[in-house]
């Protein structure tokens, strides 16, 4: 496989076993025991010492990393050693202790110690009716992650709700969630090893795509759709891009984009309504790169992927608003520490354009790290 999966907490554990579940690499870290042990597919698993879980404490969960992280990194190392796998994707929720806590000290660790590898951030966005404190920990989980030069795919509970257009129980969100990412992970994958005498995305492209510096959003619609079919490029184009807008990512930024996927797969005569000069007129400017691979496998589908795009700076506002009507249930200070943090549009992403691919950090010792994540 090309994808390895580290999922963290229980929300990304949950997500590794979905990806061990087709037998995609997949390990899970968790302080709680009683959630690894409720995992089906994942085959290692690894507890991490000091406590029985963190309580939604970011601080906690850093604060027993300090005891954890050399035995966390050679464990991921060791599951994760055979060239074969290139990609890694750190799965977790922003909203609770332990993956908000510790993935992204993981992550830049990750980088520093895995150099060859490609690391990804997958945070999972808590929805509007999540109590303050989870706002909270995302607040401080995406502000960690947007001073990291990583690919990040920002799954966001909140969108799917938004699509469903009602509220929508708990664990039926989560699969939905997790199923579609796994779903499309693996279908990106799989197009890797495919032929086609009119272009294919090869792993060159999807390594590429996965280590360009910013946010990634990944979609998937047919345009052969024969409810509401016609024969032009508007259609095509309108309902490529609707997909992004509908997806289970966070909302969309359109000011940059630096890189972009297409794959098609559907009758060679629906080709010429699909036109790259309309496609992406939505943002600024167009992508710097495009990967192109055309199949025929299907009646005309159409999986796009966007990559460096601008930090999601919209979705955190809507979470700040969140924070700020929930001062009177809690302590002003502990609310106002992290109050619109990374909603300016500042340059967080720069040097994109000087850069177009993930840099590795100068190290640093370890100690350096641990202090820079600490609360």
């Amino acid at each position: 496989m090309f994808f390895g999966v580290v999922g963290i907490g229980q929300a990304g554990n949950n997500l590794a076993d979905d990806f061990a579940k087709i037998n995609y690499p997949a390990i899970a870290i968790n302080f709680s025991s009683s959630d690894l042990n409720s995992l089906e597919h994942v085959p290692n698993k690894l507890t991490l010492v000091g406590s029985e879980g963190v309580g939604k404490q970011r601080s906690r969960a850093m604060e027993l990393m300090e005891n954890n992280w050399e035995s966390t990194i050679e464990f991921i190392k060791q599951k994760f050693n055979q060239p074969s796998i290139e990609i890694i994707l750190v799965a977790f929720s922003t909203g609770g202790g332990t993956g908000s806590g510790i993935s992204p000290f993981i992550i830049e660790l990750l980088q520093e110690q895995m150099p060859d590898k490609i690391i990804c951030a997958c945070p999972i966005l808590p929805d509007h009716s999540e109590m303050v404190g989870s706002q909270i920990n995302t607040q401080e989980a995406l502000e960690d992650l947007s001073q990291l030069n990583i690919c990040t795919l920002p799954l966001d509970n909140q969108s799917v709700i938004k699509m469903a257009n009602e509220r929508v129980p708990k664990n039926i969100l989560f699969k939905e969630i997790n199923s579609t990412f796994v779903e499309f992970i693996s279908k990106i994958d799989s197009y890797t090893t495919k032929n086609s005498k009119n272009g294919v995305v090869d792993k060159r492209d999807i390594a590429q795509l996965f280590s360009t510096k910013g946010i990634m959003v990944i979609s998937e619609t047919n345009i052969a759709d024969i409810s509401d079919f016609k024969l032009d490029n508007n259609h095509f184009i309108d309902k490529i891009q609707e997909s992004w807008k509908k997806s289970i990512f966070a909302p969309v930024q359109y000011e940059q984009i630096m890189r972009a996927g297409v794959i098609f797969d559907g009758d060679e005569s629906l080709l010429k309504y699909l036109r790259y000069e309309n496609l992406f007129d939505t943002f600024k400017h167009s992508p710097i790169e495009l990967y192109e691979g055309y199949y025929s496998d299907d009646k005309g589908k159409v999986i796009t992927i966007l990559s460096g795009l601008d930090w999601i700076y919209n979705r955190i506002k809507s979470i700040d608003e969140i924070i700020e009507k929930g001062k009177e249930r809690i302590n002003t200070v502990e609310v106002s520490a992290y109050k619109s943090k990374n909603t300016n549009k500042v340059a967080l992403f720069e040097s994109i354009t000087k850069s177009n691919t993930t840099v590795i950090p100068k190290k640093r010792s370890v100690s350096e790290m641990i202090n820079k994540y600490k609360r």
